[in-house]
């Protein structure tokens, strides 16, 4: 018998929170994308990407394709990228190739992944500011790095 005085649970209005707990999106090998994708939650690409990906956390599949700038919080590649690549954790998988620079926080290679291009720490990977480069020693203060004939 239903009664008229039992509570139902309020919607949740906390999107991020419902989206934590939804599925990933699970990209397939036989798709194929020209242009941008941006979504604060989970993929699983299998497929081919021209374009920019932004997300959450990203799982790139050994078969798997991007051509183009990638920005996760978190991502796992097993396939191929050629384009910059900005993410706070990075893992490269044996079979992962990846032609451009990484921006990481934290990287992780396994023995046989191919890497052309530098690896870059950034205390914030994701802001498009934070370039830094790999520090180079700065000159002497005092000239003593030149010869004086």
């Amino acid at each position: 018998m239903l009664s008229k005085n039992k509570k139902t649970k309020p919607i949740e209005k906390d999107a991020a929170a419902a989206e934590s707990r939804s599925a990933p999106s699970i990209i397939g090998p036989d798709l194929r994308f020209v242009g941008d994708m941006n979504t604060p939650g989970e993929i699983q690409f299998d497929g081919t990407l021209e374009g920019e990906l932004k997300c959450g956390t990203l799982t790139i599949g050994e078969h798997a394709t991007i051509t183009g700038s990638i920005a996760a919080e978190t991502l796992h590649v097993r396939g191929a990228v050629i384009g910059t690549i900005r993410a706070r954790k990075v893992r490269l998988d044996s079979s992962a190739k990846v032609i451009g620079d990484i921006y990481h926080a934290d990287l992780s290679i396994e023995t046989g992944a191919y890497i052309e291009g530098r690896c870059i720490h950034a205390d914030n990977p994701l802001d498009e500011d934070d370039t830094t480069s790999p520090s180079t020693p700065a000159p002497a203060a005092n000239g003593a790095d030149h010869d004086e004939a």
